[in-house]
């Protein structure tokens, strides 16, 4: 992507998203620390994440957390959290609670956490359990970082019109 013969595009230009995998943080902190790194917490608690994303079994979040502070010391830059709220499942004030515990007193780059609450994308085929967050609870999760001095934005929805927003890709044949 960055081969100027290719596509040529700047580091700074591209963003990894990752479950956690910490071979593959290490690695892009060591050969790319420009490029921007993104990861999916989605839940505070080990057991809650490890429901909805089972990588949490090998890879627990305290560890991922251990070397996103290594990959903001080594590199200087920002890190993005991104949370996909689910209505009664992650989206309570204890969850936000949990979330700004987690990412507070991180030392001199806690500041360059970024959390990115995204509302779920709800579709025929999605599972009862999976609903989106109402505005008002997402509001609230919201103060309830800021209140604690998280940085915080919730990812403007796209393309959940024609079922291809975050989590959305499937075929309906």
């Amino acid at each position: 992507m960055t081969d100027p013969s290719l596509f040529g595009l700047g580091h700074r230009r591209i963003t990894i998203s990752t479950i956690g995998l910490l071979p593959g943080i290490d690695k892009l902190t060591r050969e790319y620390p420009q490029v921007n790194l993104t990861f999916s917490l989605h839940s505070p608690y080990d057991d809650q994440r490890s429901e909805l994303m089972p990588i949490n079994d090998r890879f627990p979040v305290r560890d991922v957390l251990n070397a996103l502070d290594r990959h903001i010391r080594h590199t200087g830059r920002k890190v993005y959290i991104a949370y996909i709220l689910l209505r009664g499942v992650n989206d309570s004030t204890a969850h936000a609670e949990a979330v700004a515990e987690l990412l507070r007193g991180r030392g001199p780059g806690e500041h360059l956490y970024h959390v990115n609450l995204i509302p779920y994308n709800s579709t025929e085929v999605t599972p009862e359990s999976y609903r989106t967050s109402d505005s008002n609870q997402i509001e609230s999760f919201v103060r309830v970082l800021k209140s604690k001095g998280i940085k915080v934005t919730i990812r403007t929805q796209f393309g959940s019109d024609i079922n291809a927003a975050c989590g959305q890709l499937y075929s309906t044949e």
